[in-house]
């Protein structure tokens, strides 16, 4: 399949990706390292005019203990010693993500920002043409929940559950200057919005609290297979004990089930301050697998994903709780 026409841009500064933005006036896509945009701009997903490549801004592909930037590759943040050092459930979140191959070109901001998938968008032209199109192809109709007006794509990046876990927030660049969003509040759970970016808005950085280096973390994924393929349901959990083996912090992260991670914040509270036994982490499973109703997006059973989400939350807290 071949890419439809497009005009490629390749500002040198995030000022000048910006202005590039503004004047084109939506009619735009950022280009990180390009593993999900180009193979939906050949099956003709919503394809724009203009295309502002971000990989010559030596900016955003700074990577630190402190934050790193949006265009740095996954296998430069992966191999990073500060990283492996200080987040390593960042680490272990990207080598789910994709094949090593793609890891090669895909970046942060790119994972970020992965547009919300579905088993009736995600498709060829000519499938699509057959069952007809949904919001995300600019119809008026969704094929997940026809009776709703809304787009119920689910989010499939990897790494935003564990960014969410750590506390981490995000730096946003736009006409009227920088932002910081924290990560919880950057996502929407509607699949056409996605996040709380405005037009012509770059995603510039993830900054990681000082706190996030006492948090044990970890992430786990359901897919078809042990590479390539995107989350059909996926956990992320951040748990700190104190002295005495007492919750001081606790949060899990539901991913791949709706249009935006999930976080289990109302269900984790009354655990603060006692003991993760074995008995609380079942019933914490069993509470988050009564509250998660998955989305019909893949062709992966609702039933089955919504107990892989137990299970996986019981993997990770066993395995944090005891020190891992």
């Amino acid at each position: 399949m071949l890419l439809p026409a497009f005009k490629l841009h390749t500002p040198d500064t995030v000022d000048e990706a910006v202005a590039l933005a503004q004047r084109y006036n939506g009619d735009c896509d950022f280009l990180a390292g390009g593993t999900d945009l180009l193979p939906n701009y050949k099956e003709n997903l919503n394809h724009r005019a203009h295309v502002i490549a971000l990989n010559q801004i030596e900016a955003l592909g700074e990577i630190s203990a402190e934050r790193i930037g949006s265009a740095a590759r996954l296998v430069d943040v992966e191999r990073d010693p500060a990283i492996g050092k200080h987040y390593p459930a960042v680490v272990e979140t990207i080598g789910q993500i994709a094949s090593p191959l793609l890891r090669e070109s895909g970046t942060v901001g790119g994972n970020l920002m992965v547009d919300t998938r579905c088993h009736f968008f995600n498709q060829g032209e000519f499938w699509r043409g057959a069952r007809g199109n949904c919001f995300k192809t600019l119809d008026a109709e969704c094929h997940v929940i026809p009776s709703e007006d809304r787009c119920f794509a689910a989010y499939s990046g990897d790494l935003a559950p564990v960014l969410m876990v750590l506390g981490c927030s995000f730096g946003i660049a736009g006409a009227t200057g920088t932002r910081e969003v924290k990560a919880d509040a950057f996502f929407v759970e509607e699949g056409i919005e996605r996040n709380h970016l405005e037009p012509g808005e770059v995603l510039t950085h993830v900054t990681f609290p000082a706190e996030a280096r006492a948090i044990r973390a970890g992430y786990q994924k359901l897919r078809f297979r042990s590479t390539l393929d995107f989350p059909a349901a996926g956990v992320a959990a951040g748990l700190q004990l104190d002295e005495s083996g007492k919750v001081m912090y606790l949060r899990v992260v539901a991913n791949a089930v709706a249009s935006a991670p999930l976080a289990m914040d109302a269900l984790t509270a009354p655990l603060m301050g006692s003991k993760l036994t074995a008995s609380a982490i079942e019933a914490l499973a069993e509470r988050v697998m009564d509250e998660i109703t998955p989305m019909k997006i893949s062709v992966v059973s609702t039933v089955y994903r919504r107990k892989m989400i137990g299970v996986f939350i019981r993997r990770l807290l066993t395995r944090l709780s005891a020190g891992a």
